[in-house]
């Protein structure tokens, strides 16, 4: 005998997809907002930095159009 239980019959079906509710998009960046602001006058005591290798791309919105054609 399958003893497997039966999703559809949980109280709260209703609550996930299965249910008719659309689906959960988990770690989604809803409120990712980036803002540089540069002033034209350099500080006589500024520090000069080596610039940093990274393995990651910055992408605009613009860019993502594109590469996914939308």
């Amino acid at each position: 005998m399958d003893l497997k239980y039966n999703i559809l019959k949980h109280l709260n079906v209703k609550l996930n997809v299965d249910g008719g509710k659309p689906s959960y998009i988990h770690g989604e960046p809803t409120q990712a907002v980036a803002t540089f602001v540069f002033g034209g006058d350099i500080p006589k005591d500024a520090v000069a930095r080596n610039p940093v290798s990274t393995s990651y791309e910055l992408l605009s919105d613009e860019d993502l159009e594109e590469i996914f054609n939308l």
